[in-house]
Order: structure tokens, then C-alpha cells, then sequence
């Protein structure tokens, strides 16, 4: 017969459990993301594809969870603010075969209104709902 949904997902972590136990990760390198996906790449496909499944929903969770609290906003593109500065940055590694460079960057967001960006905001607002008439058939 076929398994409940709530078996499956319980040998899945037993199946995962048993395949991390395999990657001889020591206590320094388990938060080591880069440490991970090279050991699971020793690993049979499915196991493969198990644990790095677990492991991007895990992830996924974790992100979304960080921006819902406020601690986590991605990449410089996905920052919301009016105003972005960066008020300092700095090497911090340089990878020897290929030269590529990680940098550490500080930014201050400004995330506030002016009193005078009210104002204007508060005025093209006013004009715009005077523009809209109630057959225009546009939801506002």
C-alpha cells in the first residue's frame, strides 16, 4: 500500500540523517556551506538530491523568515529605501585560481520621508484622484 505523507517525510530525515553522518563534517565545518556541497557531491544522486533539497527549503524558510523580522534584505538590488549610501567597503578575500574578489560593504538606508516630499506627494496625490473619474472602470 502506499505511505502516509507524514511517513515519507520521516524516512526522508532518517534517509538525510544517515547520509549526513557519511560527510565527516567536524564541528568547525558544519555551518561551512562551501564544506557541505562539496561532500554531498561524493554522495549516490539521490542522496544528492535529498539532502541539498532539504537544504535549499530549509534555506528558503530561514530567508524568508530573516526578511519578515527584518534582518535580512538580500542583495544591494533588493534593498527598499528612498536613499541608499554606502558609507564604507573593503576587500575581504580575493580566490587565487580564478582572482575573483568578495568585498564587505556598510550601507545607510534611508528609509524616512522628507517633510517637503509629503508635501508633493500629498499634492500629486490630490490631482491624481480628481483626474480618475467613477466610470473609468480603474481600480485606485
Amino acid at each position: 500500500g502506499e505511505m502516509d505523507p507524514a511517513e515519507v517525510r520521516e524516512l526522508a530525515y532518517e534517509t538525510a540523517k544517515k547520509a549526513m553522518g557519511t560527510l565527516s563534517m567536524d564541528d568547525k565545518q558544519a555551518g561551512n556551506v562551501k564544506v557541505f556541497l562539496n561532500r554531498i557531491a561524493g554522495l549516490p544522486v539521490c542522496l544528492q538530491n535529498l539532502l541539498f533539497g532539504l537544504f535549499s527549503q530549509t534555506l528558503k524558510e530561514v530567508v524568508s523568515e530573516a526578511r519578515k523580522s527584518g534582518w535580512y534584505e538580500g542583495c544591494v538590488e533588493d534593498l527598499t529605501a528612498r536613499r541608499v549610501k554606502m558609507e564604507s567597503t573593503q576587500q575581504v578575500a580575493v580566490d587565487a585560481s580564478s582572482g575573483a574578489e568578495t568585498w564587505y560593504s556598510v550601507y545607510v538606508l534611508d528609509r524616512g520621508w522628507k517633510l517637503e516630499d509629503v508635501v508633493d506627494e500629498m499634492k500629486g496625490g490630490e490631482q491624481e484622484d480628481e483626474e480618475i473619474g467613477e466610470d473609468d472602470g480603474e481600480e485606485v
